[in-house]
């Protein structure tokens, strides 16, 4: 018996598995709702061409170790979803196609298009298709999945699973196709389940103190045109390996995090940008705070969502120092566990919008909760090996997400064999010309003067 075969002995042995979606997950239906699209995407760029036919081994084994890949969505009664795991494996979509050139403004358009030009339909089969892009020196092999089964870690994963499975079957190696589940996915027996009544309380209560709090502060954010949302757009900016060592020695000097000097390079472009509200109001910022080190159970492997937005607010009268205390002393409150109160908000928009009409809903949210239409996000070093899909070397990787409401423009910084870079998305109608110009370079030239020797 071939891995392959096993990998489907496996699924159809099985028995059929519904469950109902986790609330942390509702909450990205209804965005995919109201947007129509939540696409995400993990680009591998390779040095070269793939076996077609190996490749769709390997993926429908580098499957198998997901479950949730396998299944499909079921509307219920008042918006709610469940997720039900197929007891066979789901057709897969691998899209092949080519183009005649390696011009970099040619492949681009190409790879854009395979992200949002087409939404997922995640009631009639998988939750992710592949496109596999060929040119005459290169192949880019994008994996699209839905935002609400995915985060960072878990794309970072998946990408790993095919790169390893493809390598096992090219050289005849074993390759192990054991599930990564646990046993229950919901947001209670995750996250809250386990804490004493009080302590639950007091998360419920303090996401209502801060869904208030944040309908009444007039914080203030990147100074965008307020025109309507557009097509959206990407770009890798490499800031090398050089600049990321020179982050961590500054950092290390102040005693902060790579990530709090981050936030202080892009609060320097915001008050070179904006003179007039400095000192008027706080800066508003919004990231993603991951929450598998709060789990019951071990969910480093697990491909799921597990991630919760959150504001980051700098006073905008500041110092550069008083900056970054104020960063790390609300990264210090959110790590301590209090970051909770953030899920149970949420689960409070969760009910809102089953529970009404969902555009209003989200005006609601967007328009008068989030107050942003900037997102800066760290998921850090990639954590798996990710070298060369069997004999063909991976030369590049990122991955990035859907644009959310109100945000107009997204920085997720990452390292990747040990350099600094950013994959950026933006709202074209904010930056008609791209955002090189008012936003990355200024932010290059600030992080340069922060790692520079003193």
């Amino acid at each position: 018996m071939t891995p392959v075969d096993g990998a489907f002995r496996k699924q159809e042995t099985a028995t059929p598995r519904t469950y109902p979606l986790p609330a942390h997950s509702l909450f990205y239906i209804y965005q995919l709702l109201t947007l129509g699209n939540l696409n995400s995407c993990e680009l591998v760029e390779l040095e070269g061409r793939l076996d077609h036919e190996r490749l769709r081994a390997a993926l429908l084994q580098a499957l198998a170790r997901h479950p949730v890949l396998n299944s499909r969505i079921k509307p219920r009664f008042m918006r709610a979803f469940d997720c039900e795991v197929a007891p066979e494996p789901l057709p897969i979509d691998v899209r092949i196609a080519q183009c005649e050139t390696d011009e970099p403004a040619a492949v681009h358009q190409r790879l854009l298009a395979n992200v949002w030009q087409e939404s997922s339909d995640v009631t009639a089969g998988r939750p992710v298709r592949f496109h596999l892009l060929e040119t005459p020196t290169r192949s880019y092999l994008q994996i699209i999945t839905v935002r609400l089964y995915n985060d960072a870690r878990a794309g970072y994963r998946l990408a790993h699973d095919i790169a390893e499975s493809y390598t096992a079957l090219e050289f005849g190696t074993p390759y192990d196709t054991t599930p990564i589940e646990v046993e229950d996915r919901s947001t209670a027996a995750l996250f809250t389940q386990h804490l004493p009544f009080a302590k639950r309380l007091r998360h419920a209560l303090g996401a209502v103190k801060l869904m208030v709090l944040d309908l009444l502060r007039p914080d203030v954010s990147m100074p965008l045109p307020d025109t309507p949302r557009g097509e959206q757009d990407f770009a890798k900016v490499d800031f090398g390996a050089e600049l990321l060592e020179g982050l961590r020695r500054r950092a290390k000097q102040e005693k902060v995090t790579v990530h709090a000097m981050l936030a202080l390079a892009l609060f320097q472009v915001w008050r070179a940008s904006s003179p007039g509200k400095v000192g008027r109001r706080w800066l508003r910022i919004l990231d993603n705070f991951s929450l598998r080190h709060l789990t019951r159970v071990n969910t480093d492997e697990l491909y799921e969502t597990l991630v919760v937005p959150y504001s980051v607010r700098l006073p905008t009268s500041g110092t550069d120092r008083e900056v970054l205390t104020a960063m790390v002393d609300q990264l210090n409150h959110w790590k301590s566990g209090e970051i909770l109160s953030e899920l149970y908000r949420v689960r409070l928009y969760t009910a809102l919008a089953r529970f009404s009409p969902l555009r209003l809903s989200s005006a609601l949210i967007t328009r008068y909760v989030a107050k942003s239409n900037i997102v800066m996000s760290n998921p850090g070093p990639v954590p798996f090996p990710l070298e060369r899909f069997g004999s063909v070397p991976i030369a590049d990787f990122i991955n990035f997400s859907q644009l959310f409401p109100p945000s107009r423009v997204m920085l997720i910084f990452s390292t990747f064999r040990g350099r600094l870079r950013a994959l950026v998305v933006w709202d074209r109608n904010a930056y008609p010309d791209g955002p090189e110009r008012e936003l990355i370079a200024p932010l290059r030239a600030r992080l340069a003067e922060l790692a520079a020797p003193a």
